[in-house]
């Protein structure tokens, strides 16, 4: 019952989080055919629908929060997008010159869990953050 209720009163803020996942995804694929003069590849829809709600767990756990503060989200935002901005120059370069090592398994592996590690972090931050309150309010 508490998630429904939840659903219900923050539609706004889990629509922003949805958002901010697909726009981080969609941008990525975006500037990836763009560096290479390639197409714009959408082909493998449900690869890029599950990246993209992997992008956006740690904002709709943020949005799922009582009490919001701006601060996580930012902190997620940036992490998030420097991740993908990171992942995306190894995946242009390889692109450019490949020597034949295929796909960087490591770093496969840190953008698979990336967003796990981020979503604790965030929602750490924001429970410091509403002990702080609570505790000079």
């Amino acid at each position: 019952m508490r998630v429904k209720r939840r659903l219900l009163r923050h539609p706004l803020l889990i629509a922003i989080a949805l958002c901010i996942g697909f726009g981080i995804v969609g941008a990525d694929r975006v500037l990836f055919g763009l560096a290479l003069g390639r197409t714009i590849e959408l082909g493998e829809i449900d690869v890029f629908i599950v990246n993209s709600i992997l992008t956006s767990l740690p904002f709709l756990a943020l949005s799922f929060r009582q009490k919001q503060h701006v601060t996580p989200w930012i902190i997620g935002l940036v992490w998030s997008s420097w991740l993908a901005w990171g992942w995306l120059q190894k995946g242009v370069a390889y692109q450019r010159h490949p020597d034949g090592s295929g796909v960087d398994l490591g770093g496969a592996l840190i953008m698979l869990f990336a967003p796990f590690f981020i979503t604790a972090v965030c929602l750490a931050i924001d429970q410091l953050l509403n002990m702080r309150k609570a505790n000079v309010g």
